[in-house]
């Protein structure tokens, strides 16, 4: 599988901000409540992330090797760079770099350029594989539109805010300094009855029921919110997780399909991204590409 052809299988998220920014009284949960309903009332912000992702299939998956990569393994790392303007659109240009963690020091690395525009639900991403069309010396890039911007390459800052509504702030790590800014630092956990909710709902086939909730069950996944502690806005989000799941429920919610022969073996999964806002409020305005 070519690296190309990997970035599409990836892609088949100043004024003062409003409410609290916390006190010493208040417990890190309400701060977190606090910061999320000021974030809500941003016009915009830029972002940043770099995320991970590796996955190990049974030996019997019908799996063609990547180049460089240990049997049976798919691992890559994402960099995304752009803005976001609330409520609805984000807009990032992703760089995709072939073997992330498993990728030996000393091989070359191979990586990928794509843009993503993400409005109310509706995505628009440079094409990878045709790349752009060339217009004397000015490159234009090749929009395409997709049902979805893909469930790897982004890191979708409205659904990760949206996820931090339903986790609680179980430990006070210390306040600290993020890129000059004091913060609280804090430790989160995350209600494993709306991932329930969540996964049954993308797969509501009842035959999948018990392998959901021992996915579930199997996850461990841990988050750190870095809250500023004069502007009481989200500076800074991470995650890492780990979990298992049988090849027919991951079959089920990526394709709809099941394989027959393999559904009851098991695939390992693992990553994390660090998502980071900042220049709060500084003017943006994202709008849908041209597509012709």
């Amino acid at each position: 599988m070519t690296l190309k052809r990997l970035a599409l299988c990836l892609l088949a998220g100043s004024i003062t901000a409003c409410g609290s920014h916390g006190s010493a009284s208040a417990s890190p949960s309400q701060t977190l409540q606090d910061a999320l309903k000021a974030m809500g009332g941003l016009k915009a912000a830029r972002a940043d992330y770099v995320r991970d992702y590796w996955q190990h299939y049974p030996p019997s998956y019908p799996f063609q090797q990547l180049p460089g990569m240990p049997v049976g393994t798919i691992s890559v790392r994402l960099s995304g760079a752009g803005e976001v303007q609330f409520p609805d659109r984000y807009h990032y240009t992703i760089t995709i770099v072939e073997g992330g963690e498993a990728k030996p020091t000393p091989a070359p690395t191979a990586s990928v350029v794509v843009q993503l525009i993400w409005i109310h639900g509706a995505a628009y991403r440079t094409n990878p594989v045709q790349g752009h069309l060339e217009f004397g010396a000015a490159a234009i890039p090749l929009w395409v539109k997709s049902k979805s911007p893909g469930n790897l390459m982004p890191v979708n800052p409205f659904t990760t805010l949206d996820e931090l509504r339903h986790a609680s702030a179980t430990r006070d790590l210390g306040d600290a300094i993020l890129n000059g800014i004091s913060v609280h630092h804090y430790a989160m956990q995350e209600d494993k009855s709306v991932l329930l909710s969540q996964e049954t709902t993308l797969v509501s086939d009842p035959k999948f029921q018990t392998a959901i909730q021992d996915k579930i069950n199997s996850e461990d996944r841990e988050i750190e919110v870095w809250i500023g502690v004069d502007d009481g806005l989200l500076h800074r989000i991470s995650e890492r997780w780990s979990l298992k799941e049988t090849v027919g429920l991951l079959q089920a919610e990526v394709k709809g399909q099941p394989l027959p022969d393999l559904a009851a073996e098991m695939t390992e999964i693992r990553g994390g991204f660090v998502l980071n806002f900042h220049d709060f409020n500084r003017p943006v305005n994202i709008t849908a590409p041209s597509l012709s």
